[in-house]
């Protein structure tokens, strides 16, 4: 039923949606970040188990009864009976997904169980009992408030961006030759030095993970041999002192550190994997030998040698060995180590660091239709406007013009339907003997108006025998606790608006702001409100669960900014990119943030004299250095082209 991409097999009415919107949707769902909190929509489309079938990476549904014959947390192998296939699987703790985002694993099959046809072997977080969960059911209103959701900022609460979280994950090669030294730069358990940081301890901000001496020389060429001896020399006359303070003496001027460092600020060590390229050659430190050697013992008995053993048992030594080679032990994989790196290296280690965060300001979110912003400002949870019938906090507050403008109405639809999913799940969790009944309602209120017979006779003959049959009632009601509830809806099949709406009570709600929360605004945006500060009650607000995604782009990632540095020649704009030295992109969304906390003036400083007005530039560096202060001229907005707009009308004079 997709027509551009697989991951519109989840998008329920989608005939509602813009068609521009609809592929900018397909390009965005494949950017969503993915966490183990991550929910089941309320609304899913009736074609979402393509994607789940077609999915050979973050989920596997068994084609066939079968065993599971081994099962490390790492590999799993699976055998069909019928099918005489064995497969095999890598499946870490953490896969990383898009850069340093990782998935982590939610779920496997135990070694030594058997599973049927059609059962979940193993998924990780973007995917919750086969069913894809890529996001959050988040209940929105669609209201202006007071600035901070204009065009495309958006208004979350305290409690929704501690949920919205991401894991960062990063794989930290250091190379040991046979003239390393390395400096003792952390504390083991005994509270002495150590090398290299312990398995679950956390870094921190510079992420240090060690740090090697070696000899300033600008012979790019020395040979191995050289470098030994020169190292040798040093080491002889070398104390624990001078180990550590070597960048402090200037007796040792002739050496410098290179440090090996996670870019993940303050991530985890979860993982330290130890592999020996040249068993032949001993290093000069005999202390680092000593502790490599024992850090690969205990890495081989503990991990290699116990796994190939069991290998062995269940399948065979020829077999064991191609498991073990291919997916146990090192492999120079261009991808992730460079080939200069491990050439002559005796030693290799590889650091697993990873981090788990949380949504900040600035952080890009989005519905299942593209209607996407960024983050203007965070509620505290006590602060947040309430719908009142549904009793109910809002943890976001969506620009309700946002939803005409880009033609996505299928938001709307989802959140009617939505709604009366997200009551019936209650009444379900609230009373479980009327399961069936409130079953009966949902069906006959609202997949009856999805015009699919199919689906709405399957739902029937479910309630009819859940009434006989206790034990599936009772699956039936643990799998709504654990998962929540949802229905299948059509992408393009004309479905009855009118009985929806018929039959879906209070979608239009009254929408309690505190008065609390209008003295927090008043601070906030430091000015007077033009009427008394007491509770504000406003009538008919759409209010509904709407499935939110989090996506990549994060302000942390994106948000950077100078004041001085090279420009472009011809238009005199900032460089871009950090490598640079660059200036800010400052795209459309971020303006509309900052216009919506009423920063107008910093908007136009960054468009203009921290972009290429040179003379107003010049000016400002004036007035910085003798009066320590700038005053922006108003006639730096009130006329005036960017420079690459000047230029080419001088061109096309000429």
């Amino acid at each position: 039923m997709s027509i551009t991409s697989a991951n519109l097999s989840t998008l329920p009415f989608i005939g509602s949606c813009d068609s521009t919107r609809t592929q900018m949707a397909a390009k965005q769902m494949s950017q969503a970040l993915t966490h183990p909190n991550c929910e089941i929509p309320y609304t899913i489309s009736e074609e979402y188990r393509n994607v789940t079938n077609t999915s050979d990476l973050g989920i596997l549904i068994a084609k066939d009864d079968g065993h599971v014959y081994f099962n490390n947390s790492d590999i799993i192998i699976v055998y069909y009976k019928n099918l005489k296939d064995i497969v095999v699987r890598n499946i870490p703790i953490y896969k990383n997904t898009s850069g340093m985002f990782s998935s982590k694993l939610r779920f496997s099959l135990p070694q030594d169980s058997n599973f049927k046809k059609g059962d979940v072997i193993f998924s990780y977080d973007n995917f919750r009992n086969g069913v894809p969960s890529f996001g959050y059911n988040v209940m929105t209103g669609y209201f202006n408030f007071f600035g901070f959701n204009h065009e495309d900022s958006l208004v979350f609460s305290e409690s929704f961006n501690e949920k919205a979280k991401m894991h960062f994950r990063e794989s930290v090669y250091v190379p040991i030759y046979e003239y390393t030294v390395l400096q003792p730069l952390f504390q083991n358990d005994e509270d002495s030095l150590h090398y290299f940081p312990n398995l679950g301890q956390t870094l921190d901000k510079e992420g240090l993970i060690c740090s090697q001496i070696k000899p300033n020389t600008n012979s790019i060429n020395m040979s191995v041999k050289d470098l030994k001896n020169k190292m040798m020399i040093f080491f002889n006359n070398l104390t624990v002192s001078d180990l550590i303070n070597i960048n402090r003496n200037e007796n040792l001027s002739q050496f410098s550190t290179e440090e090996y460092k996670s870019k993940i600020e303050h991530g985890k060590v979860t993982g330290i994997k130890i592999y020996r390229l040249n068993k032949d050659v001993k290093l000069i430190d005999s202390s680092l030998q000593t502790c490599l050697d024992q850090l690969f013992k205990n890495y081989c008995n503990d991990y290699i040698i116990n796994n190939y053993s069991e290998l062995e048992i269940i399948f065979g030594d020829n077999f064991a060995k191609q498991i073990t080679k291919n997916n146990l032990l090192y492999t120079n994989d261009p991808k992730t180590t460079n080939s200069n790196m491990t050439k002559n290296a005796v030693y290799l280690l590889e650091f697993e660091i990873v981090k788990e965060d949380h949504s900040r300001v600035g952080d890009k979110f989005c519905n299942r239709y593209a209607g996407k912003g960024v983050t203007s400002l965070i509620l505290p949870d006590e602060l947040r406007p309430i719908a009142v019938d549904s009793k109910m906090p809002l943890d976001c507050i969506f620009n309700s013009f946002g939803v005409f403008s880009r033609m996505n109405i299928s938001q709307i639809i989802e959140g009617v339907v939505s709604k009366e999913v997200m009551r019936s799940e209650q009444k379900i969790i609230n009373d479980e003997q009327k399961v069936c009944e409130v079953l009966e309602s949902l069906n006959k209120g609202v997949i009856k108006n999805f015009n699919s017979d199919s689906y709405y006779n399957d739902v029937s003959d479910l309630i009819k025998k859940m009434r006989t049959d206790e034990s599936l009632k009772n699956r039936f009601i643990n799998e709504v606790k654990e998962n929540g509830l949802y229905v299948e809806a059509p992408a393009f099949s004309e479905i009855n608006n009118k009985g929806l709406l018929n039959n879906i009570k209070n979608i239009r709600e009254t929408v309690l702001i505190k008065k609390e929360c209008l003295q927090y605004l008043k601070d906030k945006l430091k000015v007077d409100f033009p009427f008394d500060m007491k509770d504000i009650y406003i009538n008919n607000i759409f209010c509904a669960p709407i499935y939110t995604m989090k996506l990549h782009k994060l302000a942390v990632e994106i948000i950077t900014s100078r004041d001085l540095g090279k420009c472009k020649f011809i238009t005199k704009q900032p460089l871009k990119g950090r490598a640079n030295h660059g200036g800010m992109r400052l795209g459309q969304m971020e303006q509309e943030g900052i216009v919506g906390h009423g920063c107008t003036r910093v908007l136009k400083e960054l468009l203009t004299v921290k972009s290429d007005c040179e003379e107003e530039k010049r000016e400002m560096l004036s007035q910085l250095i003798e009066n320590g202060g700038y005053n922006i001229s108003d006639a730096v907005f009130k006329g005036g082209t960017k420079r690459v707009v000047n230029t080419l009308m001088e061109f096309l004079k000429d």
